[in-house]
């Protein structure tokens, strides 16, 4: 019998990654989640609105930040981010209790039992990836949903001040390395699931709506805070520590900035698949194996264009 591999901590996961690397298959299975630390969010500021108490304000955060969760679940189930195929025994699994306690307002949250409907899903559903696909978005979820989304925002933040400010203290130089771990960390995830692509597979599809709700997850908890002084953000992932300008400009801006790099290449299409809004097109570089996603926004597109792409696209599939 092949022993489970534990995830409580960062290095658990930079261990799996590190298999990962060396050519090691390493099945979503054998993840198992159940010493995972609870998400502690401590919310600093107006002793008269955050000392123990939830603010109707944050309420509507709180479920915003569950929705987006449910949003992801779905998304791997049935791949889809429409709330309407849940069930109801997936929205009573998948519900996150948060507890408070008194001094700030204290949030602690188990997410045990999502994070292991998530791997259970993963193992139910192909979605046409590989054991190490499914493995790398797993934890990449676990990093994104336990404050890791937060991390660009909080290190391109604090650049300039940090330039200014030559000695630091030392519980800031170890979550700055703990920040830079994670960083690596993500990175190695997403490039292994992006090595290990096949034509027709969902893995970046997956990939990406993981990081956009977990996103939007921490942007719908920390839009009715922006007052506070500080925010700290405690998980699996390591800590965060947002000072008020964060939190705002995280909110401003929740996903990480992209770098745009003009190219002209030559690709064939691996399939198309469509939406109410957009297509999301599979296909990868003439000569390479390795593909990529690429969305189109119908709004941009006529209908008369869009009728036919798809006709072209089973002429093609007929032939083939």
């Amino acid at each position: 019998m092949v022993d489970s591999i534990k995830i409580s901590k960062l290095s658990d996961m930079e261990a799996v990654l590190v298999r990962i690397q060396a050519g090691e298959d390493v099945p979503v299975e054998l993840l198992d989640f159940t010493g995972l630390k609870k998400l502690q969010i401590k919310i600093y500021g107006d002793e008269e609105k955050y000392n123990g108490t939830l603010p109707s304000s944050l309420c509507y955060g709180l479920c915003d930040f569950q929705n987006e969760l449910l949003k992801t679940y779905a998304l791997i189930r049935y791949k889809t981010d429409n709330l309407r195929h849940l069930k109801n025994v997936d929205r009573e699994l998948l519900e996150v209790v948060f507890e408070i306690k008194p001094g700030c307002t204290d949030l602690l949250a188990s997410l045990t039992d999502f994070t292991k409907a998530c791997g259970d899903a993963f193992s139910k559903m192909t979605h046409g990836m590989t054991g190490t696909q499914k493995t790398a978005c797993m934890i990449l979820l676990i990093l994104s949903i336990s404050g890791g989304v937060l991390v660009h925002s909080t290190i391109e933040a604090n650049h300039d001040v940090e330039v200014q400010q030559i000695e630091a203290s030392k519980e800031k130089e170890k979550a700055k390395s703990e920040n830079e771990r994670l960083i690596i960390l993500r990175d190695g995830m997403l490039q292994a699931i992006h090595k290990d692509n096949q034509p027709g597979s969902d893995a970046q599809v997956i990939a990406n709506g993981i990081t956009e709700h977990s996103a939007k997850a921490y942007e719908g908890l920390l839009k009715p805070i922006t007052d506070a002084d500080k925010v700290v953000v405690n998980g699996v992932s390591g800590k965060v520590e947002m000072s008020q300008r964060q939190v705002q400009e995280f909110v401003s801006n929740p996903t990480e900035k992209l770098e745009h790099h003009d190219k002209l290449i030559s690709v064939e299409i691996d399939g198309i698949k469509r939406s109410p809004d957009k297509l999301t097109v599979n296909c990868h570089e003439v000569g390479h194996e390795t593909g990529f996603v690429v969305y189109v926004d119908l709004s941009f597109v006529e209908e008369e264009e869009v009728e036919e792409e798809e006709e072209e696209e089973e002429e093609a599939e007929e032939e083939g």
